[in-house]
Parts: structure tokens; sequence; C-alpha cells
């Protein structure tokens, strides 16, 4: 297998059937982030996720994901980093292995802007509720979001209900703090790791949070957005469209909560 580089042929080790499923968007990935004392943040939900996809691919579970667990911690602790890590799980169905790769992040310090328009709307396929390696969709709002010098896309449906964005799922509060997110029952959207632990630990970060069905009509009604996902967790959202929200956010206290409780 050859790659056209710089006007020459690059001759490259990986094998066609790898090659072959990224290029053809076969397979499935999570991103975990990793701290710097060598946590693997969220480890159990997003294996839980991750077999969930390989199953969805028709594939049986083969992975030892406890001794991969246990080889990454004895890695990071090995070679500590001075950063957070971006650490990213692809599976290939065609080889039935993992590739491993690992690079530094930081955490967002800006709250995001989300482009809207009823223009683009998502269907209803089953495939939106794993994280899969077929990105073109996603590629193509991110795009046009920056095009339009925001952040992120904020995906709807046909109905114009609000599912995510590009990167995220979507949080948005009233004005007597109720948090309310975009429920996942029957709906074409990711239920992600952060966004599933919010739910599950709101009496413990003292927060209300409750799954609906959220029109792009209604979000003039509430004052305050976040977005989340496993690596940025919580990060503010200042403006959707035409509608602005309030620069005080419980995103901030949110996120720190979290991060302190690591």
């Amino acid at each position: 297998m050859y790659l056209w580089k710089n006007k020459e042929l690059w001759e490259i080790s990986s094998s066609h059937d790898s090659i072959s499923d990224l290029f053809q968007g076969k397979g499935v990935f999570e991103t975990i982030l990793v701290t710097k004392n060598a946590t693997l943040f969220l480890w159990d939900r997003h294996i839980q996720r991750l077999k969930q996809g390989i199953q969805f691919l028709g594939k049986k579970v083969d992975i030892n994901f406890v001794a991969l667990h246990d080889a990454l911690i004895d890695y990071f602790q090995s070679n500590p980093s001075k950063t957070l890590l971006r650490l990213n799980l692809t599976y290939l169905p065609q080889q039935d292995h993992l590739m491993v790769r690992f690079f530094p992040y930081d955490l967002p310090e800006k709250p995001a802007k989300l482009y809207l328009t009823d223009r683009y709307v998502r269907g209803n396929s089953p495939h939106y509720q794993y994280k899969t390696l077929s990105r073109m969709e996603n590629i193509f709002f991110q795009n046009l979001a920056q095009a339009n010098k925001c952040d992120d896309f904020l995906i709807i449906s046909h109905d114009f209900n609000v599912l995510e964005t590009t990167l995220a799922n979507i949080f948005f509060v009233r004005n007597d703090s109720t948090i309310e997110t975009p429920t996942i029952h029957n709906m074409p959207l990711l239920n992600g790791v952060l966004r599933q632990f919010l739910i599950d630990t709101q009496q413990q970060l003292a927060i209300q949070c409750i799954e609906k069905t959220i029109s792009i009509r209604n979000i003039s009604i509430y004052n305050q957005a976040f977005i989340t996902n496993g690596l940025r967790i919580v990060q503010p959202v200042s403006q959707i469209g035409q509608w602005q929200f309030l620069e005080t956010n419980i995103g901030w206290s949110l996120r720190d909560s979290i991060l302190d409780s690591m």
C-alpha cells in the first residue's frame, strides 16, 4: 500500500483490510480523556458503548478490555504527561482489532457559539446512536459552522426538534435552574457518556435534569445552555443562531465539580 505525498510514493505498513475499513467508514470509536494522574475518565461507560457499537456492526466482542485498561494505565504512569491527553480507541471490523492513539488535549476556556439553520435536518438512521467512522455529515456541518464564525453546528430533526451538535450533547437551563436535554427515546442522536453521567449523578451535583423533546421554536425560553462530551466535559454556550445566553453559566461550575472529583 502506498501514499502519495510531496510528489512521491511512500510505502505504508498498514494492512489492506485496515485501510479499507478506514476509507469506507467501517468501524466505531471512542474518545477518552486521560487526566494528568493517568485516570481514564469514565472508562467503563466508554467501553460499554464501544461494545454496543461493535455488536451493531454484527461482530462478537472478543477484546480483553480489562487487560487493555491495565496496559494503558501502566504506560501512562510510566510516561507521565504534562497535559491532558485525548485517547482514541478505534475498532476495525475486518481485522477485529483496536487501533490505539493518543494526543495532547486542552480543555476549552471560552463558551461556544452554535450555528443553526433549518435548511439541513437529520434522518432517522440508528447509526447515529454510535460513534462511527462515517463522519462526512459531521464534517460538512462543522465546516458550515466555521464558515459562519461559529464553533459547532446544532443538528435538528425533520420536525425541527433539537438533537445534538456535531461533537456534543446539549443542555438548556430555565430561569428556575431546571436543566433540560433532548430525549434519546426514538431519536437519532448519541447518548453521550457525559450526558448520561450528568443525568445519573444529578443529585450529587445538586442539579435537576429532565429529558424531553425540545423544539427549536422554544430555544428562547431558556437563559443558559451548555454542551457536553467525554473530552470537553462541560462547555457553556454563548449563542445559538440569533439567541444570546447569559455570560454567567452553570456549565463552568459543573465542569469544575467534575474535575475536582477525578
